[in-house]
């Protein structure tokens, strides 16, 4: 090999988005990423802030205010660039009916397909192999909320969706499995709410608002006028609070 092909060859070594052992430790990378995100509207912005500055957030907010986006593309830019070792995944088991188990293979297959929303945002913004890549190496975790309980994270993000659909109990079980390195973002829309009896989201901020824990956690609503995804979907929203109302 001559001297310029050995130049480029280790370009090319270099511009690798990473290089990760058995054991699933990065050895050494140049990152790329993907270009920041832009607030389109202030319930973006201050989510945003949120997720810079407190360890948890809680938002409520319609869809298409674009919460999965901007939490979503935050989150895995922290993984891409190594700021946090894992994201973990989940959400409510309430919603999928009886589905869940019938799906075939493993608890990747049968829990992916309700997580589709975080997914495409992952895969849009850094492809599909480095998600494959991800989730094989195990920096990407997919956790029934059940499956919650007991365990502590550190060094890590959790992500809760469908939040609206715990119970106070689980909400509560929840917020208690962060270690002092780990964030956590749980989202949802109290509209959309699929159980009976109190939202373990209502809960979860009304504790946070009743006993001042704003230190370390954040609360972001959004409104059917914070809207994004599209005109259609917007006046879909505002006509069934019309109805409601």
């Amino acid at each position: 090999m001559s001297r310029r092909e050995s130049r480029k060859a280790s370009r090319r070594e270099l511009r690798r988005e990473a290089l990760v052992t058995k054991k699933g430790k990065r050895e050494f990378e140049e990152v790329v990423l993907a270009k920041p995100v832009v607030p389109q509207n202030q319930f973006q912005s201050e989510l945003l802030d949120a997720i810079k500055t407190k360890q948890v957030v809680f938002t409520d907010a319609p869809a298409g205010c674009g919460k999965t986006f901007v939490i979503t593309s935050t989150v895995i830019d922290a993984l891409k660039s190594g700021k946090v070792e894992k994201i973990i995944l989940s959400r409510p088991a309430v919603g999928m009916g009886n589905s869940l188990g019938l799906l075939p293979g493993g608890l990747r297959e049968k829990f992916e397909p309700y997580l589709m929303p975080i997914v495409d945002v992952i895969t849009q913004r850094y492809g599909k192999g480095f998600y494959e890549c991800q989730v094989g190496n195990g920096n990407i975790e997919f956790v029934p909320l059940e499956y919650l309980r007991g365990r502590s994270f550190n060094d890590a993000i959790v992500i809760v969706d469908e939040f609206q659909n715990t119970t106070p109990d689980e909400a509560y079980s929840i917020m208690t499995r962060l270690g002092e390195t780990s964030q956590m973002f749980c989202m949802g829309d109290t509209n959309q709410h699929d159980m009976r009896g109190e939202s373990g989201l209502d809960w979860a901020t009304d504790f946070i608002y009743r006993h001042k824990l704003f230190e370390f956690a954040a609360l972001v609503d959004g409104e059917s006028d914070d809207i994004v995804r599209s005109g259609f979907c917007k006046a879909i929203v505002k006509a069934m609070e019309s109805e409601k109302s």
